[in-house]
C-alpha cells in the first residue's frame, strides 16, 4: 500500500542520502553498487542517461529486505525442524562445527563459514525441500521449438519455471520427500547445475541470496554450539509445506532447545 512504499522510500532517501556525505571512504556493498549505476540528470543536450531510476532503486531495496526476512525465516525453521527430527544429521553437523571453528580466527568467519561443507548440505537440501520461490517466471528472447515436447515458443511469451516441482522430480532427486543431505555432501556440484535453483537462476538470481544463507548458517552455527535441538511432543511427523502468494514456507514447528553442559 501507499504508507509501505512511503516507509521504504524515506528509509531508502536517508540512507542513499547520507552514504553520498561519505565521499572519503569507499565501501564494497549492495548500495554503492546501486548508486554507481544510478541515473544521472540529462546532459547539455537533454539527452537521458543510462542507469538505475529512484523507483528501480526503491524496487531492490525492498526485495532485498524481504529476501533477507522472509526467506531468512523460513530455511531456519526448517533446517532447526529437520535437525531436530534426524538427530544423527544434527551430530554430524555438530562435529564439524567443532572441528573447524577452532581453525579460524574472527576476521576470517566469513571464509570460515565456507568450510562448514555439511551444515551448507543440511541447508541446500532443505531449500530443495521448500524453495523460497515455487516459481520463477521468464519471458522468451526470441522463438523457440523444443522438438521433444512439440512446444513451440514465441518471442515475448511469459514462461513459468515450476522450481518446486522440479526439486520434487524423481528423475532429478531419487525419494525426493526424504531429507537426505548426503545428496548433496557427497553429489558433484555440477550434477545440480540445471536442477537446483531455490533462489532462482541467472542474472535475475535473488539479490538477497547470500545474505539470506550467511544469516541462517551463523544462527544454525551459534545454535548447535550452545543447544541441542530435539522434537516437542507437538512437533509434526510431516512437516507442513504451504504456498502463500508464490512463497513458499514451513507451517508453524514446536522444538526443545536444551543448553549444552560441555
Amino acid at each position: 500500500n501507499n504508507e509501505t512504499i512511503e516507509f521504504y522510500n524515506n528509509v531508502m532517501s536517508k540512507v542513499v542520502e547520507e552514504r553520498k556525505k561519505m565521499k572519503k571512504e569507499k565501501f564494497n556493498d549492495f548500495l554503492q553498487r546501486m548508486l554507481e549505476h544510478e541515473e544521472q540528470p540529462q546532459d547539455s543536450n537533454n539527452n537521458s542517461q543510462d542507469g538505475l531510476s529512484h523507483v528501480e532503486m526503491l524496487s531492490q531495496c525492498v526485495s532485498f529486505f524481504l529476501a533477507g526476512y522472509e526467506a531468512t525465516t523460513a530455511l531456519l525453521s526448517h533446517c532447526v525442524y529437520r535437525l531436530a527430527m534426524n538427530q544423527e544429521c544434527q551430530k554430524k553437523a555438530l562435529e564439524e562445527i567443532e572441528r573447524v571453528l577452532p581453525q579460524c580466527r574472527p576476521e576470517e568467519m566469513s571464509n570460515c563459514l565456507g568450510k562448514l561443507k555439511y551444515l551448507e548440505a543440511v541447508m541446500k537440501e532443505c531449500s530443495r525441500i521448500c524453495p523460497p520461490m515455487a516459481r520463477i517466471e521468464r519471458r522468451a528472447a526470441e522463438d523457440y521449438y523444443f522438438p521433444e515436447a512439440a512446444i513451440h515458443l514465441k518471442e515475448g511469451f511469459l514462461v513459468s519455471i515450476p522450481i518446486f516441482a522440479i526439486h520434487h522430480d524423481p528423475e532429478y532427486y531419487p525419494d525426493p520427500e526424504v531429507f537426505n543431505p548426503d545428496r548433496f555432501f557427497y553429489g558433484e556440484r555440477n550434477a545440480f547445475k540445471n536442477i537446483f535453483f531455490p533462489f532462482g537462476s541467472g542474472g535475475r538470481e535473488c539479490v538477497g541470496k547470500n545474505f539470506v544463507l550467511m544469516q541462517v548458517k551463523m544462527c544454525l552455527l551459534n545454535l548447535l554450539l550452545n543447544f541441542t535441538i530435539l522434537p516437542a511432543s507437538t512437533t509434526p511427523e510431516h512437516l507442513e509445506i504451504l504456498e502463500v502468494r508464490n512463497v513458499m514456507k514451513v507451517g508453524d514447528v514446536d522444538v526443545i532447545l536444551q543448553r549444552r553442559t560441555c
